[in-house]
């Protein structure tokens, strides 16, 4: 898998600094930045490293079905205190370059990114997916066939959930639902996948509505 262009920069600036607990940056960053190709902050000190991936904001969550709101301000809180025990910053971008910045631009980072989960999340609840979760469970374990069942009747369905499936989850194969998943797990799934494609959205849902 191929690794961020700003890895190397990062052992070249980083890792003389780092006199324990070099394994922060040989293993644990390296891991980070496989098939990562966003902006990213190392926080770092003599003895480790912090590394945060700032536009990929699976990171900023735990996208479960329980506590979405508060698992997005703990994992903020948590990524706060872990990166201010750091003494330095740098920040790098989609190239592989690299500028130094403040700790309180660091967290201003992080603030963002918390910021667009709280936008995801808000969203979950606007569109109640909740329910479409559970209303999809019952789909997918009443046949095996539930995708096909599902692309028949979701531009014919007069309530708004298959409508907002075809909106917003169009890509079922994407989902990876499978016959036997439970209902938390669906949740979990259509979570990810919108974090992951949330720019990919064929309607809107009021206009949608309004015409039926």
């Amino acid at each position: 898998m191929k690794i961020h262009k700003g890895y190397t920069e990062e052992l070249k600036l980083v890792l003389p600094e780092v006199k324990a607990f070099k394994e922060d940056i040989l293993v644990h960053d390296q891991n980070m930045l496989k098939g990562y190709a966003g902006r990213f902050i190392v926080g770092y000190r003599s003895s480790g490293t912090n590394l945060y991936r700032l536009d990929l904001v699976l990171d900023a969550c735990r996208w479960e079905r329980r506590n979405q709101g508060n698992s997005i301000e703990c994992s903020h809180e948590f990524d706060v205190s872990f990166l201010s025990t750091n003494k330095s910053f740098l920040l790098f971008n989609e190239d592989g370059t690299s500028k130094k910045i403040s700790k309180t631009e660091a967290i201003g980072l992080l603030e963002k990114r918390r910021q667009d989960a709280r936008d995801i999340y808000k969203f979950f609840v606007d569109i109640n997916l909740n329910l479409i979760a559970e209303s999809l469970y019952f789909t997918v374990n009443q046949s095996k066939r539930w995708k096909s069942i599902i692309r028949s009747q979701w531009d014919n369905d007069s309530s708004s959930y298959l409508r907002k499936v075809r909106n917003h989850f169009h890509e079922l194969e994407k989902l990876n639902i499978l016959h036997d998943d439970s209902e938390d797990t669906i949740y979990g799934k259509l979570s990810v996948y919108y974090v992951v494609n949330r720019d990919i959205t064929i309607g809107s849902d009021e206009e949608l509505e309004n015409a039926s």
